[in-house]
């Protein structure tokens, strides 16, 4: 006798073909089917979600990369009007100077923490000086930062002055060391002097004038009435013309006390170009 086969019994379609095996209802038993390809279980992935940062964590951060600035202590000079702004460094750039100490330092009678000072001083040399303790070479000196009213070689010598009075030492010994090898000349060009001359019984004696005293002797001249001008063969000086002649009147102190009136030769001599 032929054995019974098993029935095969077809499968609803809704089943999942990736099972490993299926029930049969009709034989009770387990039927296995090999499918042509087999296939994987699927991989479950979790999605990656970006949560943006909260406002809050972006501040914290910015807070924690932002470099540290430090605030740059300033100071105010002011000189006959005009402020001056200077940097802690810059004034500690020449040591031991004025400036560093009444503001870094500090004196008896100077609150601390002081940050102005008020001074009456040349402003156009003070701006030299702050060029120095900019760190910048001020010599030669440039001509749109001398004083009217001064010569080159007067406003080197006033700011040598400067330089002593507020113990800026290195300033001081730079113009030294400038002085020191610029050229020697008796005769400076451009650069006028000036004489007044007095007749006398010994003869001609000669004394320097200023210009500014030049220039009162000239208009006293040219004002006063009744002076008669002269021209003296003998009176002559190397280098320098004749610019008036006059007969004066000095008065002489006599054993008396008494001054007497004494008649003069003046005559005022400028230097040639």
């Amino acid at each position: 006798m032929h054995s019974p086969q098993p029935t095969r019994t077809r499968f609803h379609s809704k089943l999942r073909p990736d099972h490993d095996f299926l029930y049969a209802p009709l034989t009770r038993s387990f039927v296995f089917h090999d499918f042509l390809s087999p296939i994987s279980p699927p991989v479950r992935t979790t999605p990656t979600v970006t949560i943006p940062p909260s406002p809050n964590e972006n501040s914290k951060k910015s807070k924690r990369h932002a470099p540290i600035i430090m605030a740059i202590e300033k100071y105010t000079i002011i000189v006959s009007g005009e402020r001056f702004v200077f940097t802690r460094d810059q004034l500690e750039s020449d040591p031991g100077n004025y400036f560093a100490e009444y503001f870094l330092i500090g004196f008896k009678d100077v609150p601390f923490g002081t940050r102005e000072l008020e001074i009456e001083k040349e402003p156009l040399l003070f701006k030299l000086i702050q060029a120095h303790l900019r760190g910048y070479n001020i010599l030669p000196l440039p001509d749109q930062w001398i004083p009217p009213y001064m010569t080159k070689e007067g406003a080197l010598d006033n700011l040598m002055k400067e330089a002593q009075f507020y113990g800026l030492w290195n300033l001081q010994n730079r113009i030294e060391e400038y002085q020191s090898k610029a050229p020697k000349s008796s005769s400076r060009p451009g650069i006028r002097s000036y004489k007044l001359a007095q007749y006398k019984q010994s003869g001609w004696v000669y004394c320097d004038l200023s210009e500014s005293g030049f220039k009162a002797l000239l208009q006293r001249f040219i004002s006063t009435p009744g002076l008669q001008p002269l021209a003296p063969s003998s009176l002559s000086y190397e280098d320098y013309t004749l610019v008036a002649c006059w007969r004066d009147f000095q008065h002489e102190e006599s054993a008396s006390g008494f001054g007497l009136p004494r008649l003069c030769i003046c005559a005022l001599l400028e230097s040639d170009p």
